[in-house]
């Protein structure tokens, strides 16, 4: 049995899809011997691709016939959510590199920022210590997102 959830399972079943009669088919009720699924163009239920011989089987014609109809749609589904999957997982590799370098970014302001307080504490900076308080107020709201 093939596992339609790898891409070698789907590519399986789309090559048993290419060699089986064509689609759609339909489910035909057949009398007391059993139900059939014929294909759509089929001329009568001799031409039948299967049968169900149990008496009330009606619904498991049906169920062939839904299924095999349904069965590209579904396996271009499976393939588009994987498609998907591994976008995501590029954007998180992109992201968390990005958040890497953000994070080193935001720590040597950090500390840029620490180096301009111990300055201005010793009173070593040009403007006095009041003009750096103000500086480095500014530099506290564009560091928090308030500015």
């Amino acid at each position: 049995m093939t596992d339609p959830m790898t891409p070698e399972g789907r590519a399986e079943l789309r090559k048993l899809l290419a060699k089986a009669t064509d689609r759609p088919w339909i489910a035909e009720y057949s009398g007391p011997t059993g139900n059939c699924v014929i294909p759509h163009d089929a001329q009568s239920t001799l031409e039948a691709v299967a049968f169900t011989r149990i008496l009330p089987a009606w619904h498991d014609a049906e169920l062939i016939a839904a299924a095999v109809n349904a069965l590209p749609a579904l396996l271009d589904a499976l393939d588009q959510a994987d498609d998907h999957a591994k976008f995501l997982e590029s954007v998180a590799d992109i992201n968390d590199t990005h958040a890497g370098l953000w994070q080193a970014r935001a720590t040597k302001a950090e500390a840029a920022l620490d180096r301009v307080r111990e300055l201005s504490e010793e009173g070593k900076c040009w403007g006095g210590a009041d003009a750096i308080e103000e500086f480095i107020r500014r530099l506290d709201e564009i560091l928090d997102g308030d500015s």
